[in-house]
């Protein structure tokens, strides 16, 4: 059994970002949660190896389509962008570790 479940690696995202694991699978637009909502689907992908077809449905049903932009998205911008790449190692820490430090 893979202990990165798509539930825990939902709700360490949640916690890291201090918002509700709900607003993660709602359908909520406001930046801070698609940015979270984002990460932690790249994470399904990388840590879980989930389908996209599942990390979708984990995700307030949404299309495939829109899980392979977000791990695309994330994946990319990794490259580039410093401050999100610590972010991602820092969640995939947490999330290895099995732990989460309040």
């Amino acid at each position: 059994m893979d202990i990165f479940t798509i539930d825990y690696i939902q709700e360490i995202t949640a916690k890291y970002f201090s918002i509700d694991k709900n607003d993660l699978i709602s359908s909520k637009r406001a930046k801070d949660i698609i940015f979270a909502r984002q990460i932690a689907m790249y994470l399904c992908r990388e840590l879980g190896h989930a389908s996209f077809k599942k990390i979708g449905d984990k995700f307030g049903n949404r299309d495939y389509v829109i899980v392979i932009y977000a791990c695309n998205k994330v994946k990319k911008n990794i490259e580039v962008n410093e401050t999100l790449r610590l972010i991602v190692d820092s969640l995939k820490n947490v999330i290895s570790e099995n732990i989460y430090q309040y």
